[in-house]
């Protein structure tokens, strides 16, 4: 007995740490909390409606809970290999809801056996709607470092073919453009961010900045309430948060952040005081 208690702890405890997944794949954490709490909401059920379970049920409750607690690990991946455990944990919670409508005592058995089917087909919906619904801040954040890598290199390749002519400088973005260093299509604003590209009086020296058209931090975009992804699938309780840091690079090539809030073009000068990103 105790063995057994031992074991259903640990798998408690690496299932709920398995909440953080989001940081690096979705679902959201609200999506796995709600399947998560399949469990609790089986156990008070058969305890509400007076069910009982039978022997042989009772005999190899250690392995379901080992099987249990496999398929909520699995879960975590949010792709391709999480349909099979999430089947299996809506066979059980749809079973145990129908168990307590036949085993259960007196009228409330059905309303509580409903009560956790239709909690089970929450949770698992709820599950798959999560994994649309996580931040795109992350994402945003990436392709704008991505970004300012291009023209930081555009810049380069801009100043040595000038260099050639005697006349090192860099260019504006549509001196890039027009060289055929970036692509004819770059425009200030792309993937939630806005770029400005600054140059110097004689153009030995530029800045570009990247800041996020709706600056918020990244966990208000994290959704943690069972049923918060439906909201924000359908645009409700939906930040507009674009970015939480804003970016730049200069000549030297550096990719520099800030996690400031600013409404204006950042100088020169104020970059220079930023972090080293890499």
């Amino acid at each position: 007995m105790r063995l057994r208690r031992r074991v259903e702890l640990i798998l408690w405890m690496v299932t709920l740490g398995a909440l953080p997944a989001w940081a690096n794949n979705p679902p959201q954490p609200d999506g796995l909390f709600s399947i998560i709490l399949i469990f609790p909401v089986v156990i008070l059920g058969f305890r509400l409606a007076g069910a009982s379970y039978t022997e042989g049920e009772r005999k190899w409750r250690w392995l379901r809970g080992v099987l249990f607690g496999l398929a909520v690990i699995l879960a975590m991946a949010g792709s391709e290999i999480a349909i099979v455990p999430l089947l299996f944990l809506l066979t059980f919670g749809l079973t145990r809801g129908i168990q307590i409508m036949n085993r259960g005592q007196g009228s409330k058995r059905i309303w509580v056996g409903a009560l956790v089917c239709l909690w089970t087909l929450f949770a698992v919906s709820d599950y798959i709607v999560s994994l649309e619904a996580h931040s795109l801040i992350l994402a945003n954040e990436s392709s704008a470092v991505s970004r300012l890598r291009l023209l930081s290199n555009a810049e380069v390749e801009f100043s040595e073919k000038a260099s050639k002519a005697s006349t090192p400088a860099f260019g504006t973005l549509e001196d890039l453009a027009k060289t055929g260093m970036i692509d004819q299509e770059v425009t200030p604003v792309y993937a939630g961010y806005r770029f400005t590209l600054t140059l110097s009086d004689d153009k030995s020296k530029y800045v570009i900045s990247a800041l996020p058209l709706f600056f918020g931090k990244a966990a208000r975009n994290v959704a943690i309430i069972p049923g918060e992804s439906w909201l924000r699938l359908f645009g409700f309780n939906l930040p507009k948060a674009t970015g939480s840091r804003n970016f730049a690079v200069t000549e030297s090539g550096e990719i520099l952040s800030s996690e400031d809030h600013l409404v204006q073009t950042p100088g020169r000068q104020e970059v220079e005081k930023w972090k080293t990103l890499y």
